[in-house]
C-alpha cells in the first residue's frame, strides 16, 4: 500500500511540475519583444550560419525568414490623405516551416523615409489603405519551405522626404540597404 502511495505521488509530482514547466516557456515566448528576439536570432547566428548576401542582382535580399525580390513601388493616398508606398515584392520562404510573407518581411527589414539626411523609422500601412486593397497579416496564407509568392507591403509616409531606404532588421544595413526615389 505504501509503494502504491508512493508511486501515485511521484506521478502526480510529475504531471504538476510538467505542466509548471510548458506554462513558464509559453509565457517566456509570448513575452518576447522585438528586440529580444534580434538578440536570439543574432546569438543563433556565427560566422559560419550568416547567408551572405552576395548577389548580382541589387533588388534580392536574403533575409532571415526568406528571400525578399523587390519587383515595383506604387503610391497611393490612404484613406486619411496621407501618401503610402505599396512594394511589389516576390517572396521565397527559405525556412524549414510554414510562414507568413507579410509579417516575415516586417520581421527581417527596418524601413526609414530620408529626408534632407535624416531618417524616420516607419511602420505598416494596413489600417489606412483605401478598400480596393486588401492587405491583412491576418488574412494571410502560410507559404511553405521553397515556396515563392508574390506580395504587397504597404509603407505609411510620415513626411515629404522623397527617398525610402529598406535595411536588413538584424544589422540595420550592414548586410542589405537598398535606396528607393519616391
Amino acid at each position: 500500500m505504501k509503494k502504491l502511495k508512493s508511486i501515485g505521488i511521484i506521478l502526480i509530482s510529475f504531471f504538476v511540475i510538467t505542466a509548471f514547466v510548458k506554462n513558464t516557456q509559453t509565457n517566456e515566448i509570448s513575452d518576447k519583444t522585438t528586440e529580444d528576439i534580434i538578440s536570439v536570432v543574432n546569438n543563433a547566428r556565427n560566422e559560419n550560419d550568416i547567408k551572405e548576401n552576395i548577389s548580382e542582382n541589387p533588388d534580392l535580399y536574403h533575409g532571415y525568414r526568406g528571400d525578399y525580390e523587390f519587383k515595383n513601388k506604387e503610391l497611393i493616398q490612404g484613406k486619411d490623405g496621407k501618401e503610402i508606398v505599396i512594394l511589389s515584392v516576390d517572396y521565397t520562404n527559405t525556412t524549414n516551416s510554414q510562414t507568413l510573407p507579410l509579417f516575415s518581411f516586417y520581421l527581417d527589414t527596418n524601413i526609414y523615409q530620408v529626408n534632407n539626411g535624416v531618417e524616420e523609422k516607419l511602420q505598416n500601412s494596413k489600417e489606412n489603405l483605401p478598400d480596393e486593397y486588401n492587405i491583412s497579416l491576418e488574412d494571410e496564407t502560410k507559404v511553405k519551405p521553397g515556396q515563392k509568392v508574390s506580395i504587397l507591403v504597404p509603407i505609411q509616409l510620415n513626411s515629404d522626404g522623397n527617398t525610402l531606404e529598406i535595411k536588413d532588421l538584424v544589422t540595420n544595413g550592414e548586410e542589405f540597404s537598398k535606396t528607393l526615389e519616391i
